[in-house]
């Protein structure tokens, strides 16, 4: 009876480790794509922050 135990607690322990495994991996994943919407967003914030910039520029050589 032992030996009908053991395997089935091994499977529920494998199952574990492979749902944990699993999870591990989501968070990695949603964390480099966190960090990648980050960083576009911080180019797009700069780009438009330069296109303010030389409308702004623009403006002030318009009214001299």
């Amino acid at each position: 009876m032992d030996h009908e135990i053991v395997p089935l607690e091994r499977k529920r322990l494998e199952q574990s480790i492979s749902k944990i495994g699993a999870g591990v991996a989501d968070a990695v994943e949603l964390t480099q794509k966190a960090n990648e919407l980050a960083a576009r967003s911080e180019s797009i914030l700069i780009r438009v922050q330069q296109e303010l910039e030389e409308l702004y520029l623009s403006l002030a050589k318009e009214d001299k």
